[in-house]
């Protein structure tokens, strides 16, 4: 037994689910990123590219030709574009 063995076999603890565990398991395919700044950098990569961001601005309605949406109104006005994406926080 090798000395991270001895540590996670010495710090086993009972999680709420009844389950003792100890360990856990490094993927180096795996990532972790902070969703504040990812939206950030985004937003900053997405506006140095010609996109145009209306932040903080409420959704009233908007107007459709086929299935394409074709002008976007808030409470700022109406937004006419080519193409129009509503996200409504980091995970959209």
């Amino acid at each position: 037994m090798n000395s991270l063995q001895r540590q996670a076999s010495s710090t086993m603890f009972n999680s709420r689910f009844g389950v003792r565990a100890a360990g856990g398991i490094l993927s180096h395919r795996d990532a972790h990123l902070v969703p504040d700044q990812f939206v950030k950098q985004l937003a900053e990569h997405a506006a140095g590219n010609g996109v145009q961001l209306t932040p903080s601005v409420e959704l009233i309605g908007f107007e459709t030709s086929g299935r394409r949406v074709t002008r976007v109104h808030t409470t700022r006005g109406h937004i006419s574009g080519e193409e129009v994406v509503l996200a409504g926080g980091s995970w959209t």
